[in-house]
């Protein structure tokens, strides 16, 4: 199961990272957090999590 990094999403959506940055935060999608420190919050999501959620949107969106 493959691990994304913000730059990885950004890519996928088509997207400047920062704004799948700002997505990656959030509540509603399926990232998590690691190596939390004071200054800084890593954001990761798996690959198939992405893909189910940007589905759910395609179907949000059509209702």
């Amino acid at each position: 199961m493959k691990i994304l990094k913000p730059s990885e999403v950004a890519e996928i959506l088509q997207c400047g990272e920062d704004h799948a940055r700002e997505i990656m935060s959030w509540k509603d999608f399926p990232a998590f957090e690691i190596n939390k420190s004071k200054s800084r919050v890593f954001r990761r999501v798996f690959e198939k999590d992405l893909y189910e959620w940007l589905e759910k949107q395609k179907t949000l969106r059509e209702a």
